[in-house]
């Protein structure tokens, strides 16, 4: 889900085993950006590339469990966050082309409790355009992802927020929309959203490694973890809190089999595929697009707990690219840009990490500690020290880990963030994607 991913996202605003296919010839460019990162403890993923049907490419990187140290293998498992919303989305549209739903079945025929629910259509749900808050965006989120939720806690939950605008006047994302999509099919199908994925999507691929996503107590899935010096295992979100929006579990070249299953007319009829990928504010049913020079993919990003993820399908060169990933300490998107640089002709960069980490005592990181302001940057950032490290966390977001390289400067490799201070700590630098923001410390009495 989107927004799951508090840690590595929040600054969106701005801007180990290897398994390979050995029958594949394999870039070597890619494997040696790949060879750089997992030198350098980077990141722990698994990568599918696809040409049409065909599987060109594969690469794993780390372990599934880290303190067990089971391997990632091409069949590991991995939370994949919001790449659920386009597996809702087509079952939505499945139970529309069985005239079970149409795009204008209003939601207060399902859950009237929801506020403007007699104005919000499917397909309002669908393409975000609804004006229910994001529940995942509220900071008491935090605090109870981690616990089991009933239906009627979660629509508590959802109906407890105003709305953010009336129906239909703009888009924005919200994780909520996609929870009730997944609600709504469940009951006009009465079927479980684990049965309607089961039958309607994973039969029919014949998939064997997908499923509607539960506690994590297999060697087959891995769990997320961050890097703080080592891999620490991260909160694990009870499935009952993301549903539709975000409780799909895949491997990478599973999720190449079901987008390429769903251009190529096995899982909708055209007219519905069609309806799918129509994008409106760059997002249709469960489908965003992103481009990469002159060419364009429809697909979904994802992020929940530690997990990040990517999925896209480059119609123009029939090629399918997934990237799961269980931690990450090195920006998520220059790892996309060196996998699709490799496909489409581009130089691939190698990454060259010359920053060693300082070892900083607390008394040294103290003088960094407090609450800092900008006139020209939407969220406060508060810095505090925690088991001896220096983290920072953005209003209503949670925190992350800043790694010094020298007395005064710090980075989040994961976000591409690098943080420098004065020396008193009195003023804070900011740093991301060629973007610079100054903030000053509070005063404290």
């Amino acid at each position: 889900m989107k927004s799951f991913l508090t840690v590595f996202l929040i600054f969106a605003l701005i801007g180990a085993v290897i398994n390979v296919n050995k029958a594949q010839a394999q870039p070597a460019e890619l494997d040696k950006f790949f060879d750089v990162l997992e030198k350098h403890n980077k990141v722990l993923l698994s990568v599918a590339v696809s040409k049409g049907e065909d599987l060109v490419y594969q690469r794993q990187i780390g372990l599934a469990d880290v303190e067990r140290s089971i391997p990632i293998s091409p069949n590991t498992q991995f939370r994949v966050g919001s790449i659920t919303k386009i597996f809702t989305a087509v079952l939505i549209l499945q139970l529309i082309e069985e005239g079970k739903l149409t795009l204008d079945t209003k939601l207060a025929e399902f859950y009237p409790q929801i506020p403007s629910a007699e104005n919000i259509t499917i397909e309002q749900l669908l393409n975000h355009r609804t004006g229910i808050f994001n529940y995942t965006n509220d900071s008491a989120f935090m605090s109870y992802m981690t616990q089991t939720k009933s239906h009627e806690e979660m629509l508590e939950i959802i109906t407890s927020y105003d709305p953010v605008f009336k129906p239909g006047a703009q888009f924005e994302y919200s994780n909520s929309n996609y929870v009730l999509l997944g609600y709504i099919a469940e009951k006009v199908s009465g079927k479980t959203y684990a049965e309607l994925v089961d039958a309607k999507i994973v039969k029919k691929l014949k998939l064997t490694h997908t499923k509607y996503g539960d506690k994590i107590d297999t060697e087959q899935e891995a769990y997320s973890y961050v890097w703080q010096g080592k891999w620490n295992k991260f909160a694990e979100a009870d499935m009952t809190v993301p549903a539709g929006a975000g409780a799909m579990v895949s491997t990478a070249a599973e999720i190449n089999q079901f987008m390429i299953g769903l251009v190529n007319g096995k899982l909708l009829s055209e007219e519905s595929f069609a309806q799918m990928t129509a994008l409106k504010d760059n997002y249709g049913f469960g489908i965003m697009s992103f481009p990469f020079y002159e060419h364009k993919a429809i697909g979904h990003n994802g992020g929940i707990d530690a997990f990040v993820s990517s999925t896209g399908y480059f119609e123009d060169a029939d090629l399918t690219m997934t990237v799961l990933t269980s931690g990450v300490n090195f920006p998520f998107n220059d790892i996309l840009i060196a996998i699709l640089s490799e496909h489409f002709g581009k130089t691939v960069t190698i990454p060259n990490f010359t920053n060693v980490e300082m070892a900083l005592t607390e008394e040294q990181l103290a003088k960094f500690v407090g609450l800092y302001k900008s006139e020209h940057f939407p969220l406060d950032i508060e810095t505090r020290i925690l088991q001896g490290k220096l983290f920072a966390q953005a209003t209503g977001q949670g925190s992350f880990p800043l790694t010094p390289v020298s007395k005064t400067e710090f980075k989040f490799d994961p976000a591409g963030i690098s943080i420098s201070y004065d020396d008193t700590g009195s003023t804070m630098t900011l740093l991301q994607g060629g973007n610079k923001s100054i903030f000053e410390r509070e005063d404290q009495e």
